[in-house]
């Protein structure tokens, strides 16, 4: 199975990239609420990709696929399974423009990962607090 670095990856810049690709990631990375049950959040923290900053607990989504289907299938809501029976539903609010703005989605086009070819995003702790925990200050919206 291939490894992909999303540091590696171009940024897509505008609506009309998001659409020509023929492959892309989109990432969020969520605060994983307190208030979660201790089973779960004690699971949660010896996850490889759960990362650990100022005390809290943050969860990268990270969905792949063509932008027609990632755009009218993530507004509908994803279901997510965070491991050991606990699921949840993800939905992204389909804020193209500014999901672009915030560099949240990468063109895989030039990777050759076409429909059907398995990979696996590489856990990448650093990039993903400088990305999208640090500039909010730890502070996401959940």
């Amino acid at each position: 199975m291939r490894e992909i670095k999303l540091s590696e990856m171009p940024l897509v810049k505008s609506p009309e990239s998001f659409f020509e690709a023929q492959r892309v990631a989109y990432v969020e990375v969520t605060e994983l609420p307190s208030t979660m049950p201790p089973d779960f959040l004690n699971s949660m923290r010896n996850h490889r990709q759960v990362i650990k900053y100022h005390g809290k607990l943050f969860f990268p989504v990270i969905l792949t696929g063509a932008p027609e289907n990632l755009f009218l299938n993530a507004s509908k809501g994803m279901h997510i399974d965070y491991g050991n029976g606990y699921r949840g539903i993800f939905v992204w609010g389909n804020d193209l423009q500014g999901s672009i703005k915030n560099g949240a989605i990468f063109d895989l086009s030039g990777e050759g990962l076409t429909k059907g070819t398995k990979f696996t995003v590489v856990n990448e702790t650093d990039f993903f607090l400088q990305r999208f925990v640090i500039p909010y200050g730890g502070k996401l919206n959940i």
